[in-house]
């Protein structure tokens, strides 16, 4: 039987062909039998196909509902689109992404993919038509997208798959938005771990390649150029201040944010958003259609700069685009990362530096565990023991060669450290490999137990040879003279303390001796102060080979020294004659000739001697008391000694009040000047010389032999000179305006001091200005003393006092050590003859020969002469009689104050007796 004979019949169909078969035939039974046997198989079979063609249409319910949870359920955006590019059907996913509703009928697919957001409109087009291809002439593929109101929503790829059968007439297509975040997110991660990575590569170039790397990995992941805000060298690559911001924006606007977000940055926090920053106000209103805000800025706090270094801080500025979370997130992780291995960088050079300078150092450096073997011995330490360090490590402590009474064992000693104060310290022995043991401080302490480093003691050595050489040294230096070894002051000072306890406590007899070299001074101008050193030391010898071994000589400074010496028990009035016979001994010696550059070279001591014999004398006082035995010595002459006598402190003490009262008697005005009359042959006054008075409260009047002396010593005699100076200049200003005394001279004394001052010239220019002095009248005298040290330079400054019309005399002629020689290269105007040779005059005929003689020298150099102390008429008439041109004595006034001098000229008129006890 064929198909169509198997397939059953409609039933109407079946009906109406055995109507006409029976209506055309005759009823036939059996035929009749046979179609109703095959009616009801026919029905049977219609029953059949019925059933199941019911159970096929609820098993296609079932299967469309299914379905339709199946496309429901999808977690992907999914929709239906006809060939009318309507959307007929959309799952839940959809409807919440693309906002519509199922029960809202279909809608345009254009309106849809308004939300949903692609490079280019013709390509989400194309691609919902499954026409885009990722390759040009490719099969096609999905497009990335991105759903949501705006361009910022979640990434998918948009994929347009076919739906329908052959029975459909209309095929249908179904748009599939497959979620790309996953993926992404892990290639985001890759590279976001790749930067980390990258940063530790670099970690070990230091910090300025790692912030290099740093600022171009936040560049590349955020797509924002990175500032460097706050300072540190500048990184290669990265924006500076001068670099170029975006449009909108200026430096000032960012300096403006980046100072009202310094004090907001969160504690220890890396990382600070601002997502809405605005531009400062502006005088211009804003343009239309410009953004909510104005930049989006990711502040980053960096940590592990070095030391004085502020906290670092990056910026990464994006205009008008807020930063995703995903690079907020990355940026976060970035600043940490590179915080952290700034932080580590820094330790790693602090413990660079460390490692070096203890390395370098010259002090010996070890660790040791609790069992006492050695964990760590630095260089210093290798040089020290004179064992390396492969010999030494995880040996005992005891093959460092440390020894000594309070060494603790170390290993035993360590909960004993912990337990106390932490540390030992004492002074030990080291026994090197070779050579003698060193002295060493030896400082131990008990490491942090449970560190892990098994650090029980750390122990430092520290050679103490250089420290003890020090010391000696500095002893040394402190308690003995550096040129003869000798003891100095100090030393001296303290064995006298000691000799005058015993004297108090024991009777023990003892002697000082002062002794200071004669002339000392000329064998330093003479040979150089080299030779005096070397005479120095041999004195020193001398002095040392006639005393005893208990003996001290000590040496003060210069050419003084000073002997203590304790003499055997003896009778009190014998001990000035053993004293004297040392002193004697000491001469001898010191007197010994020495040979300094082939020089015979011989001086002479002078030496003060004082017995310790009053229990109430001091240190001070005895070396006062010798002193001024020894300087009494010295004005007795050369090679002289003296012993100290109450009388000698009553005249230091004497003077030094008169010295303390003339520092004062400038200042309370107690200093005068009074005049002496100079006259001619016809016997008119000349001049006058102004001789320097001090009339003293208590004292009254005290004359310049009284003074003079102590004023040169204390320093006074320079001030009082150019006080003299000022007068006489004054004082000739008077003189200007009287007619009788306008072509007078006024002569003063000028001392050596003030004649070796360099601003002289200078300083009596200026007082002869003040005064408007005319010149050749002011007149300075000076002494053959002040100018025989050198002539040449003396004769330089005469010629510029003379220059200034100053007149200038030999005071004192003939009483020291004049020479023809200098006497013709000096600019004199005058030879003042001394009193001592008129004094005896017309008497003594060698004072008669020494007059006409000065007088002629005068003459015959072109110069004046001046006899001074003229008291008789014979005296005068000899003078006048040997040729003298100027005279000044008694005989013609005595020195008195400005306002007693006479006018008067004429010869004999000024003549008077000399009044008693005055001297000019």
């Amino acid at each position: 039987m064929t198909r169509a004979e198997n397939t059953p019949m409609p039933r109407r169909a079946m009906i109406e062909a055995l109507a006409a078969h029976l209506q055309a035939r005759p009823v036939d039974p059996a035929v009749t039998r046979a179609l109703l046997e095959r009616l009801q198989l026919y029905q049977a079979e219609l029953e059949a196909q019925n059933e199941e063609l019911r159970v096929t249409q609820q098993q296609l319910a079932e299967t469309s509902a299914q379905q339709q949870q199946l496309f429901d359920a999808l977690p992907a955006p999914a929709l239906v689109v006809d060939t009318q590019d309507r959307v007929c059907q959309l799952n839940a996913a959809a409807q919440r992404w693309l906002g519509w509703t199922q029960t809202e009928g279909p809608v345009p697919l254009v309106q849809l993919l308004q939300r949903v957001h692609a490079d280019t409109p013709a390509a989400l087009w194309q691609a919902a038509h499954g026409e885009w291809s990722s390759e040009p002439g490719g099969p096609p593929t999905g497009l990335p997208v991105r759903l949501g109101p705006t361009g910022a929503g979640l990434p998918h790829t948009l994929m347009s798959l076919p739906l329908g059968s052959a029975f459909e007439v209309a095929p249908r297509r179904m748009l599939l938005f497959i979620d790309r975040s996953a993926e992404l997110l892990q290639t985001w991660q890759a590279r976001v771990n790749a930067a980390l990575l990258a940063l530790r590569q670099v970690e070990a170039a230091g910090p300025g390649p790692l912030l290099e790397q740093a600022g171009a990995a936040l560049a590349a992941l955020c797509e924002a150029p990175v500032w460097q805000i706050r300072p540190l060298p500048e990184v290669p690559g990265w924006p500076s201040r001068g670099s170029r911001l975006p449009a909108s924006l200026s430096w000032v606007d960012l300096e403006a944010w980046l100072g009202s977000l310094a004090a907001s940055a969160p504690s220890g926090g890396p990382l600070t958003v601002r997502q809405d920053l605005r531009r400062p106000p502006r005088p211009a209103p804003r343009a239309a259609g410009t953004s909510r805000h104005d930049a989006c800025l990711l502040l980053l706090h960096l940590h592990g700069q070095e030391q004085g270094h502020p906290p670092l801080q990056l910026a990464l500025l994006r205009e008008d685009a807020p930063f995703r979370p995903t690079e907020v997130e990355a940026a976060q992780r970035l600043a940490a990362e590179l915080s952290t291995l700034l932080e580590r960088g820094q330790r790693l050079r602090a413990l660079r530096r460390l490692s070096q300078a203890i390395g370098q150092t010259h002090e010996g450096i070890f660790i040791a565990d609790a069992q006492g073997r050695l964990a760590y011995v630095n260089p210093g330490l290798e040089a020290m023991a004179g064992r390396p360090a492969s010999v030494l490590l995880g040996a005992p402590w005891q093959a460092l060669g440390l020894h000594g009474e309070q060494l603790p064992h170390l290993g035993l000693e360590v909960q004993a450290l912990r337990a106390g104060e932490g540390q030992w310290s004492g002074e030990v022995w080291l026994q090197p490999a070779s050579g003698p043991a060193i002295p060493v401080w030896l400082l131990l302490s008990a490491g942090p137990p449970g560190d892990g480093l098994g650090a029980d003691v750390l122990g430092t050595v520290q050679d103490l040879r250089q420290r003890k050489a020090d010391a000696d040294r500095i002893h040394q230096l402190a308690f003995y003279d550096p040129l003869t070894g000798l003891p100095n002051r100090r030393l001296l000072q303290d064995r006298l303390r000691r000799a005058l306890a015993r004297q108090r406590r024991h009777g023990v007899q003892a002697v000082v001796f002062f002794i200071d070299l004669d002339d000392f001074k000329r064998v330093n101008d003479v040979l150089g102060h080299d030779q005096g050193d070397a005479l120095l030391l041999h004195v020193a010898l001398q002095i040392k080979s006639c005393l005893r071994t208990n003996d001290t000589v000590a040496r003060l400074g210069g050419d003084e020294f000073v002997v203590l010496t304790e003499l055997p028990a003896q009778e009190p009035a014998r001990l000035p004659l053993a004293a004297e016979h040392i002193a004697q001994k000491l001469m001898r010696a010191v007197g010994q000739p020495v040979w300094l550059r082939e020089q015979r070279v011989t001086v002479t001591p002078s030496i003060g001697i004082t017995l310790l014999n009053e229990p109430s004398l001091t240190v001070e006082d005895v070396l006062k008391q010798a002193d001024l035995a020894m300087y009494r010595a010295k004005r007795a002459g050369p090679g002289q000694l003296r012993f100290f006598s109450p009388a000698m402190q009553a005249e230091a003490e004497a003077r030094a009040r008169l010295e303390a009262d003339l520092h004062e008697a400038l200042a309370l005005g107690e200093l005068e000047l009074v005049y002496q009359p100079q006259v001619d042959r016809a016997g008119r006054i000349t001049g006058c010389e102004g001789l320097l008075r001090w009339r003293h409260p208590q004292r009254g009047l005290v004359m310049p032999a009284d003074f003079i002396p102590v004023a040169e010593q204390s320093g006074c005699l320079p001030a009082m000179g150019r006080w003299v100076i000022e007068q006489a200049c004054a004082t000739l200003a008077q003189w200007r305006r009287m007619p009788a005394r306008r072509h007078w001279t006024l002569a003063v004394n000028l001392s050596a001091r003030q004649f070796h001052d360099t601003g002289l010239g200078a300083w009596v220019q200026a007082c002869l200005l003040q005064h408007e002095v005319a010149p050749g009248r002011l007149e300075l005298e000076l002494t053959e003393s002040t100018l025989v040290d050198d002539v040449e330079l003396a004769s330089a400054r005469m010629r510029e006092l003379r220059d200034l019309g100053v007149l200038l005399s030999l005071d004192d002629f003939g009483t020291g050590y004049s020479s023809l020689a200098y006497l013709q290269a000096l600019p004199l105007h005058k030879l003042k003859l001394d009193q001592r040779f008129v004094r005896e005059l017309p008497g003594a005929s060698a004072d008669a020969v020494i007059a006409r003689t000065v007088i002629g020298l005068a003459h015959s150099l072109g110069l004046k002469a001046l006899a001074e102390g003229v008291e008789q008429p014979a005296q005068l008439a000899l003078l006048q009689e040997a040729g003298c041109d100027h005279f000044q004595g008694y005989l013609f006034g005595h020195p008195q104050p400005l306002t007693g001098l006479p006018d008067v000229g004429a010869a004999g008129a000024l003549a008077a007796p000399p009044a008693p006890g005055l001297s000019c």
